[in-house]
């Protein structure tokens, strides 16, 4: 995914109450994993061109969900786990 290019296929921003362009916004996260290994990664949101409020686009979600299952996977982390 690319960062600060403007999307042409609109999303539906609540705030603006319209379907608008939409920009990538990276974001560090860290969590702890199951092994007690600290994990950075970027987590990419949406966001209004117009307003710069977050945008629901189901792609970037899955494009989230699929990194992190990745990277649970690469260090042994499991779902569940405590």
């Amino acid at each position: 995914m690319e960062e600060n290019i403007i999307h042409m296929m609109p999303a539906f921003c609540n705030h603006c109450k319209i379907s608008v362009p939409w920009y990538l916004l990276y974001e560090p996260e860290e969590w702890i994993s199951s092994e007690g290994i600290p994990l950075k990664y970027y987590s990419v949101t949406a966001v209004c061109d117009k307003c710069d409020n977050e945008v629901y686009v189901p792609q970037v979600n899955d494009w989230n969900v699929e990194h992190r299952e990745r990277l649970y996977k690469k260090f042994g982390g499991h779902y569940g786990t405590s």
